[in-house]
């Protein structure tokens, strides 16, 4: 039985977590992909974790698309159909029902060509004006048409990368010449040819610092001296954005343990990577990377972690056997017991 010791009055962890994300599928990573507003595209631009998916390839049932147009104030359509997709080879079909606006009379509905995938809004010379795709609708129209099958809103996780170069390299760059999915879509197409890659680019803020201190060890003055001005080097140097991109990607690749990814999947966290060194040197005990993506009701998972909204990727950077860290609790009878779902060093032996 381990009975790991307190260091420090005070404990700290590195927290990072998801601010927004968008889904775009890997066939429109061609310049420029195009975006359903400024919004998203601003999120894309601002993103350097990316992960690569897959999904259900999605289209319209031809024969059972209509269409009708109210004049009102401003005109109005009705659109009525039934989202069409496989699952090993077994068809589905989810019908759906929704309002759009019409920016003239004088425009026209259609449901594309085969493969069926998008309603077109055409004017009087025939030129698309607006395009709304199966994709969007199953997603993105409020319908929430994708939680009626769990293939549609729950995603494997299949590659975690990052970009950043100095800084103006975003996910969007790193993708149009990426050898890695380029094999995914190789296979997929081989092994699932019912589904679609797509990639999930993630914007992160800053990191926050977390603290736990104990009030039950006793520390003496110069102890609480050292501890003040370890807090105050912590504060004065943190992970420079890079670094910090580093960090989520490490976390993220351990956590999920991608089949298609070699790097960080066994040997994280560990002391002597470059990727952590800023922790060990400013003695930081913790690392939390979060990655959310409930504000579309979307699960993630991979073989080794079940299908969530919300991942919490908790690692201890200290060796749990000897010290305390910010992931223990002080127990009623004086011993520090760590808190479940903590991942460190001691996982790997």
């Amino acid at each position: 039985m381990y009975k790991p010791k307190r260091k420090n009055l005070s404990e700290f962890a590195l927290n990072f977590y998801s601010k927004s994300w968008v889904q775009i599928p890997a066939w429109q990573l061609s310049d420029p992909p195009p975006f359903a507003d400024k919004a998203a595209e601003q999120i894309a631009n601002n993103s350097h974790i990316y992960l690569i998916t897959k999904i259900p390839r999605l289209s319209i049932s031809p024969n059972s698309f209509t269409h009708k147009i109210y004049y009102v104030d401003q005109s109005t359509a009705m659109l009525k159909g039934t989202i069409e997709f496989k699952t090993r080879g077994k068809p589905n079909l989810i019908p759906f029902r929704i309002k759009i606006k019409m920016d003239s009379r004088k425009h026209t509905i259609h449901l594309s060509e085969y493969p069926h995938d998008k309603v077109e809004i055409r004017d009087e010379n025939g030129k698309v004006q607006k395009l709304y795709s199966a994709l969007e609708i199953c997603y993105n129209s409020g319908l929430d048409i994708h939680l009626k099958h769990d293939d549609l809103h729950k995603f494997p996780v299949l590659y975690v990368g990052m970009a950043y170069g100095k800084g103006d390299r975003t996910a969007m760059d790193r993708l149009k010449s990426h050898s890695t999915l380029q094999k995914i879509l190789g296979r997929v197409a081989m092994s699932d040819p019912d589904s679609e890659v797509h990639v999930l680019l993630f914007e992160y803020v800053d990191g926050r610092l977390f603290a736990s201190m104990d009030g039950k060890t006793k520390f003496n003055k110069d102890e609480h001296k050292l501890d003040q001005e370890r807090f105050v080097s912590i504060i004065d140097n943190p992970p420079d954005k890079y670094e910090q991109i580093c960090m989520i990607e490490a976390g993220l690749i351990r956590y999920f343990q991608p089949v298609y990814n070699k790097t960080f999947v066994d040997n994280f966290p560990n002391s002597k990577l470059k990727t952590l060194k800023k922790c060990y040197n400013l003695d930081i005990s913790g690392l939390v990377v979060e990655i959310n993506t409930d504000v579309k009701s979307v699960y993630l998972y991979s073989e080794s972690v079940p299908p969530k909204q919300h991942h919490l990727c908790q690692y201890e950077l200290t060796d749990p056997k000897v010290r305390a860290g910010v992931f223990h609790i002080h127990g009623r009878n004086g011993e520090h017991n760590r808190i479940s779902g903590v991942i460190s060093s001691e996982d790997f032996t």
